[in-house]
């Protein structure tokens, strides 16, 4: 469960520094060179193969104009719980 999450939020952060990337016309040779690594590195990167440290995140999030943010979403608790369900965001 644990790494079936932490994937899904890298393939998630990857998808948005590459539509980032698409939108400003932002190469991946430039990435590279903005973050100051390889071109190879930042294709690892935008394929989610890369197991992220936040400070990478926030330097490619840096990269392409963007600052990190992150947020804890309570989990739907199930009725067998005997807890009505609830979902909230947390800023």
């Amino acid at each position: 469960m644990v790494e079936y999450q932490a994937d899904a939020v890298a393939l998630e952060f990857a998808d948005q520094v590459n539509c980032s990337m698409e939108e400003q016309g932002i190469t991946r040779a430039e990435l590279a060179r903005r973050i100051g690594t390889t071109p190879a590195y930042v294709t690892q990167v935008l394929r989610g193969d890369v197991n992220f440290t936040l400070a990478t995140m926030v330097k490619l999030a840096d990269a392409v104009g963007a600052d990190l943010a992150m947020r804890l979403i309570q989990r739907m608790r199930s009725e067998s719980d005997g807890d009505t369900p609830t979902s909230a965001a947390i800023p």
